[in-house]
């Protein structure tokens, strides 16, 4: 991953969903929380971080 995000942390969350995801968001470490980067996804993020 390069330093630095091109878009803006939570883009993932505010994309339209007919757009694609950039190859740079899939390739980064960040992406599900990228992704989940909402209100009231606190409690999502704590989940999914019990996997990794």
């Amino acid at each position: 991953m390069k330093e630095g995000c091109l878009y803006w942390f939570g883009f993932l969350s505010q994309k339209e969903k007919t757009e694609s995801v950039p190859p740079e968001c899939v390739e980064c470490n960040k992406v599900v929380e990228c992704m989940l980067n909402k209100e009231n996804s606190e409690h999502a993020l704590s989940e999914i971080r019990k996997w990794y």
